[in-house]
């Protein structure tokens, strides 16, 4: 906001990077803001990212081809996808969605929208860690794909050729090269990519936690309860209904992730949103040592380097909320 702007009262539900930085941003901008949450700030899946800022992720999940290559990831344990057949039904109508944007020209207009994003994602994240006095919290080291099979090797080439279109360098890396930049790597690995726009973070949760910080000490409020509802009539503000109450705002912005689609279509915004649980494991002592973030071209999971190990991420299972983990295998 410019000048005079009147203070608004925002609420924000949702504690998560994405709600924290929004409350900071409307922060700035004159807004009182107040967030909402029922678990401590960046407990929920922003604690568990593999922690990537890759400006070049400009290629769309769905791409022509999906459809043919998910029975063999259903059926093998470790791929990097599973469904719990059980809430298969409901998932129905957003898959038919998710694959029609596979098609050539839905790709195409995808990744333009994704480029025009992502090409603002590292310089904001610098200004953000600068102004809230993080910068330790994230390195900005590039990003390594490795492949041990051909096979793996000449699938990827038409994303890696869509990043270069978008104009991102993308260093292709011969064996050599790749042991160099990971010693540790096993020499099974035969070629590589490396694209040095990237960043990652050190640590999610704690980056979530300072956020957190910087946001109450410039006058922002945080409240711990869970919110159940939204109501919102024309002819009034917006009320939040939680487990002992209502709060009543301005304007509501709803960040929840994955419990964001029924407070959504509470107000008549009917997302096409559905639910992905994702995996990660950590290594305090791994017992190597990977010094940048690499992706297993193979195993399609990311490994990153951070402040209490090394994080593994990537597998995901597609359930209703709140599902128990899948712990091997496609889910049932």
């Amino acid at each position: 906001m410019n000048g005079a702007a009147p203070t608004h009262d925002i609420a924000i539900v949702g504690a998560g990077v994405i709600g924290l930085c929004t409350a900071l941003a409307l922060q700035e901008a004159g807004c009182r803001v107040t967030v909402l949450d029922r678990r401590p700030p960046g407990s929920g899946c922003s604690s568990g990212n593999a922690g990537g800022i890759t400006p070049s992720a400009v290629v769309p999940i769905a791409t022509p081809g999906i459809l043919a290559a998910v029975p063999r990831m259903l059926s093998d344990p470790l791929s990097p996808l599973a469904i719990r057949w059980s809430y298969l039904p409901r998932l129905l109508p957003w898959l038919v969605r998710f694959l029609r944007a596979g098609t050539t020209a839905r790709v195409a207009e995808i990744s333009a929208a994704l480029a025009a994003i992502l090409s603002l994602a590292v310089e904001s994240w610098a200004r953000l860690l600068e102004d809230t006095a993080t910068t330790e919290l994230w390195l900005r080291q590039g990003l390594l794909y490795a492949y041990e099979s051909e096979a793996a090797w000449r699938a990827v080439q038409r994303d890696h050729a869509m990043r270069r279109q978008k104009g991102f360098a993308v260093e292709t890396l011969a064996v050599d090269e790749l042991r160099r930049m990971v010693p540790a790597l096993s020499r099974s690995h035969r070629f590589g990519v490396f694209i040095p726009a990237c960043a990652h973070v050190v640590n999610p949760q704690r980056l979530c936690g300072r956020l957190a910080e910087c946001f109450i000490a410039r006058g922002g409020a945080i409240s711990e309860i869970e919110v159940t509802s939204i109501l919102a009539r024309p002819e009034a503000k917006p009320r939040i209904i939680h487990g002992t109450g209502e709060i009543v705002a301005d304007r509501v912005v709803i960040a929840a992730g994955a419990h964001s689609r029924p407070l959504a279509a509470a107000v008549g915004a009917p997302v096409p949103l559905d639910t992905e649980r994702g995996y990660h494991a950590m290594l305090p002592r791994p017992g190597i040592e990977i010094a940048l973030p690499m992706m297993s071209g193979d195993g399609k999971f990311a490994i990153t380097p951070m402040q209490e190990g090394l994080r593994l991420a990537g597998r995901s299972s597609w359930a209703a909320l709140p599902p128990p983990p899948t712990t091997n295998g496609p889910a049932s």
